[in-house]
């Protein structure tokens, strides 16, 4: 496979040069071609495009509307993962709120602890962790009782 090259400018197309256009573009608040930098640079595997497009995808941000597409949670949450994956702690944070506040999902105390376990230490993962892990216990302790 050859190299990519963007007909506007006629450079070849790397992740680097995706977040700098993209960043471009946000600064011109043209919010679609944003997206659509920060889609290519997650076409490549950049971990930060990659966060970026879950993220425009978890909350139908202005660049994903002005693409002509809607929030879309699953999308978000792939998304997010294979930044995650790739090295990008924000998105593990975001993937414990997800399912901690069931924000589009359904609530999953233990997806949220797996998740917010892997981000990296804050004063709200800490604080999110310690009270999954005392719902969980409450929750044990209740289905205990009965």
């Amino acid at each position: 496979m050859g190299e990519v090259i963007d007909f506007d400018t006629g450079k070849v197309i790397n992740s680097k040069y995706c977040l700098e256009r993209a960043q471009y573009w946000r600064e011109q608040h043209f919010y679609a071609k944003e997206f659509y930098y920060h889609n290519m640079g997650a076409e490549q595997g950049c971990p930060k495009c990659l966060y970026k497009v879950g993220i425009s995808y978890l909350f139908g941000h202005s660049a994903v509307n002005d693409a002509g597409m809607r929030a879309n949670i699953k999308k978000s949450i792939k998304y997010l993962i294979l930044s995650a994956e790739k090295g990008n702690d924000k998105s593990y944070h975001w993937l414990g709120s997800i399912y901690y506040k069931g924000y589009r999902v359904k609530p999953d105390l233990n997806k949220a602890l797996f998740y917010y376990k892997k981000a990296p230490v804050c004063n709200s993962a800490i604080i999110a962790i310690e009270n999954i892990e005392r719902r969980i216990k409450n929750n044990k302790d209740k289905e205990n009782e009965n």
